[in-house]
């Protein structure tokens, strides 16, 4: 991560704690400060602690939390040092969203109880603590309101130095819509998060059409009842993940997703925890491939919830499928909003197939075989698939083309190849694939390859069958220029 380590006069800086889950770690709008002066002072931000060093800090805001004196031990492991620090400190129960103090002083542990005398109320029952602290500040100075902010979006936060609590953790900038995707601020939006002098500050602003801002970065670590960990974009940092490690993920996405799978088989596709609301808008696709996503865990771990759940999904994806024939040849179709996808007839494939395999249950094959008949029926001799997006049945083909339908549709029918065995759709996928390798992608560079998953699983697919080194050389591509891009 590129740091800014040098010392400039500080106008303002902030942190704030996010770990795992967002709606507990995202403040409430305005930070509470002890001194607006502080921003004026100069911080070190060269920020080097041992994973002693951070616990002790954690166990010493616990101890002044609880109202207790620390015990000898821990303030012997404090950090020491009389220079200058900048830091946050973030406080939960576990359930509802912290409540965060800022804080400066001359060394960790003052600046430690700076922030915790500047926390907005007690906390109640804490359960959760994340300590950020800022190792990276660049200045503008006298830049255009309108200029875009060459912001690292969930790395850096942004403040203002005419406004002594204008601040926004990165999480606050993406999640709230602070900063918009071009890098321009939204006025309304600012003013909406900021705290009670965010008008004022921004009605100064606007008049001279011009402000100082700050770009900040931090180091932060998080301690619940599992332990300290490290932060990276507010998730935990592992250094030496195993099987185990990634398990525990899976299981609590898998979770999440049984959970959000209603009565009717749809899913909560979006939802807000900070208002706990739900939010309109649906993908059928994305139904599909979630679905899919599903089985692939219950695959592993044998969770029945999680299958029960699947299968629900499942049933609302194959009610969307509708059937038309063609040249006495029944095929099916996706259709979503009056329109059939390419993509979606793939990812439906993909999932009836991982159902079948997992549970025995091939009351679905025929459906399966149907959604097939159409992807092939839209492919041309060069392994070209004509249509990416029409109106069902028979409306106008849409000019859209989609750089991942293709790989959706070679992986689904790989998979329904080592259900059914139906060389036709084995032969499907090998053209497709030949036609994406030889004509689509001649000639590009590895950077201009699309980082597209699909096609990398059914590229595997098809180089296990056909061990053909065309299929395994451009998986090796797009796998470099997905590496490359990280």
């Amino acid at each position: 991560m590129k740091r800014f380590k040098r010392e400039i006069k500080c106008t303002q800086v902030f942190v704030f704690l996010y770990c795992l889950v967002v709606i507990v770690f995202y403040p409430e709008p305005g930070l509470s400060f002890s001194d607006p002066g502080i921003w004026l002072t100069t911080a070190d931000l060269d920020v080097d602690l041992t994973r002693k060093e951070k616990e002790a800090l954690i166990d010493y805001a616990t101890s002044m939390l609880s109202g207790k004196s620390a015990m000898d031990a821990v303030v012997e492991v404090l950090p020491v040092g009389e220079s200058r620090r900048i830091l946050f400190l973030s406080v939960s129960d576990g359930k509802t969203p912290a409540i965060i103090g800022f804080g400066e002083g001359d060394g960790y542990k003052k600046a430690l109880e700076s922030a915790a005398a500047a926390l907005p109320g007690k906390p109640k029952r804490p359960a959760w603590i994340k300590i950020d602290i800022v190792d990276g500040l660049k200045l503008q100075e006298n830049v255009l309101l309108t200029e875009p902010f060459p912001l690292v979006k969930g790395l850096q936060g942004i403040a203002f130095p005419g406004c002594p609590s204008c601040v926004f953790l990165p999480e606050t900038v993406l999640v709230k819509k602070i900063i918009d995707e071009k890098g321009i601020l939204q006025v309304e939006n600012f003013v909406k998060e900021g705290c009670p002098f965010a008008r004022e500050f921004l009605g100064k602003t606007l008049a001279k059409e011009r402000t100082d801002r700050l770009l900040f970065e931090t180091t932060s670590f998080f301690r619940n009842e599992t332990g300290c960990v490290d932060l990276y974009r507010g998730a935990p940092v592992f250094e030496n993940p195993g099987a185990a490690d990634y398990m525990s993920a899976a299981e609590a996405a898998a979770r999440y997703l049984a959970r959000m799978v209603e009565e009717s088989g749809r899913f909560v596709y979006r939802y807000d925890p900070l208002e706990d609301r739900k939010l309109g808008g649906y993908n059928i696709l994305r139904h599909a491939g979630t679905v899919y996503s599903m089985l692939e865990y219950y695959e592993a771990s044998g969770d029945e919830k999680v299958l029960q759940s699947a299968r629900r999904a499942l049933k609302f994806l194959l009610d969307q499928v509708k059937v038309i024939s063609r040249d006495g040849t029944d095929m099916g179709c996706v259709v979503e909003d009056g329109e059939v996808k390419l993509g979606g007839n793939g990812l439906a494939v993909l999932a009836i197939a991982k159902y079948i395999k997992v549970t025995g249950d091939e009351r679905h094959l025929t459906v399966l075989r149907n959604l097939c008949e159409w992807i092939v029926h839209v492919q041309d001799r060069s392994g070209r698939f004509t249509v990416h997006k029409q109106d069902f049945p028979d409306g106008p083909v849409s000019d859209f083309r989609s750089s991942y339908y293709p790989g959706e549709a070679i992986f689904g029918l790989m998979r329904a190849f080592e259900i059914g065995g139906d060389k036709r759709w084995l032969q499907a996928a090998d053209s497709a694939a030949r036609y994406l390798i030889t004509v689509r992608d001649k000639g590009l560079r590895d950077d201009r390859l699309q980082h597209d998953h699909w096609l990398l699983y059914g590229l595997n697919e098809l180089y296990k069958v056909k061990k053909d080194e065309l299929f395994a050389g451009h998986a090796f591509r797009i796998a470099r220029a997905i590496m490359k891009a990280q």
